[in-house]
């Protein structure tokens, strides 16, 4: 089988059915599978799956065990040559699966183990899905969170749309289109991450040792993007994830995550009446944020070792909570 593609439902029906339709709409020529992993559905779901679609691989995981982990158990099941990770929000536009296919067998691409293509809102506009620097550093995230830095050094240069392929640091986990001999030299996901930052955590410190990683614009997906929840809490947890990501580096890194993370913070605290109003509101949202999970920095992240799988709990913020578990009984 040349491919294996794997969709995660987080109580989304309607909009994985759409992601299904668009891909056997949009996917002629290849043989494929389409696995979905039924992250604890609030409602049983599994026979609507099957009645629409006979052939498809249905997964069901009794509990919330994340984004990460549930495409695990997809992969674990995969048995194509690539995978494809697709988000449930995503439509595939033209023959954008084919083009990545073929973009992977070419002689010139043997090196590349993952690659992206272009995402589009739904009004058809651009949708930044790359991370432009190859080599992760403390400086590149520091000034990318810099309003100073970022407009002196020009860093939105190069998160602009570009039609070029280039190598980058990473690609969005809403699609992510990759050879299956990635998952058996690296692992999966690393379970420790419930969500967010998974792809960060795997492309930038596990796959780009072994494989090169690419930003293909030519094929096209539509991400709607932040339909399963609401923003700010997710906003927070995304933050929260990032932390963990750069713990996971060493103490060095995450000493150097800190300070910058929060001298970042503190430059926002200051200018914020000095600045515009429409640039108020992402640095509301930074500092906000960055409150929001300091006391996790202390404690929830930093209470398991670095290594791969070795949390015994979901790294969580506490507003999300009952989005993902719903409410105790």
């Amino acid at each position: 089988m040349q491919l294996s593609i794997i969709i995660i439902n987080f109580n989304t029906f309607k909009l994985t059915c759409e992601c299904i339709d668009s891909i056997k709409e949009h996917t002629p020529g290849l043989s494929y599978e389409i696995i979905v992993v039924d992250n604890a559905p609030k409602a049983d779901y599994q026979q609507d799956f099957l009645s629409l679609y006979p052939d498809l691989v249905y997964i069901k995981s009794q509990e919330n065990i994340g984004f990460g982990r549930a495409n695990n158990l997809g992969m674990d099941v995969a048995k194509g040559d690539y995978f494809l990770l697709i988000n449930s929000d995503t439509v595939v536009v033209g023959n954008c699966i084919n083009q990545c296919y073929d973009f992977m067998e070419q002689p010139t691409s043997q090196h590349i183990g993952v690659v992206g293509c272009k995402l589009l809102n739904e009004d058809g506009s651009y949708q930044p899905s790359f991370y432009p620097y190859v080599h992760d550093t403390i400086w590149n995230y520091f000034i990318t969170n810099n309003p100073i830095l970022y407009k002196l050094l020009k860093v939105s240069d190069k998160y602009r749309e570009t039609d070029e392929t280039i190598q980058v640091g990473d690609i969005s986990g809403a699609y992510m289109f990759m050879r299956a001999d990635v998952v058996k030299k690296v692992k999966g996901f690393d379970p420790d991450f419930f969500l967010y930052c998974e792809e960060t955590e795997w492309c930038r410190s596990r796959i780009a040792k072994h494989y090169d990683i690419y930003y293909y614009p030519e094929p096209k997906t539509v991400h709607y993007g932040g339909k399963s929840a609401p923003r700010e809490p997710m906003y927070i947890q995304s933050k929260l994830s990032l932390a963990l990501v750069w713990y996971k580096k060493g103490w060095g890194s995450y000493l150097l995550y800190f300070l910058a993370t929060y001298a970042n913070l503190f430059f926002y605290a200051l200018t914020y009446y000095l600045t515009s109003a429409e640039n108020r509101a992402p640095a509301k949202q930074y500092i906000r944020g960055h409150l929001k999970i300091f006391p996790y920095l202390f404690s929830d992240v930093i209470k398991y070792p670095r290594g791969y799988n070795c949390r015994k709990e979901h790294l969580v913020y506490g507003g999300a909570r009952e989005i993902f578990f719903g409410k105790k009984k």
